[in-house]
């Protein structure tokens, strides 16, 4: 298993042949997906982070996380953590 933030769909084709789970952070997206848009990464490389679509339907099997203690995982604030997880993987919305 191995963090996949950043991965190309050709790193992911390799991850395929390899039988590498990516793992993906999704809720990055929502909490900071806004800055890496405008400082970080820029919109092209923002707009494919943590690529979990794209994994899926190329048959790879992946994993979801927290980076807990960065997002804690469980209820937060009244707030399901592993809710926003999935819809953060989903939507793909920023905060």
């Amino acid at each position: 298993m191995i963090h996949a933030q950043t991965v190309r769909e050709d790193q992911l084709d390799r991850m395929k042949e390899l039988n590498v789970l990516p793992s993906f952070f999704p809720a990055h997206i929502y909490y900071w997906g806004d800055k890496h848009y405008k400082i970080f990464l820029g919109p092209e490389r923002a707009n494919r982070m943590n690529p979990a679509g794209s994994a899926i339907r190329k048959g790879l099997k992946v994993t979801l996380h927290t980076d807990s203690p960065t997002v804690i995982a469980g209820i937060a604030n009244g707030e399901n953590t592993f809710l926003k997880l999935v819809s953060s993987a989903v939507n793909r919305k920023t905060l």
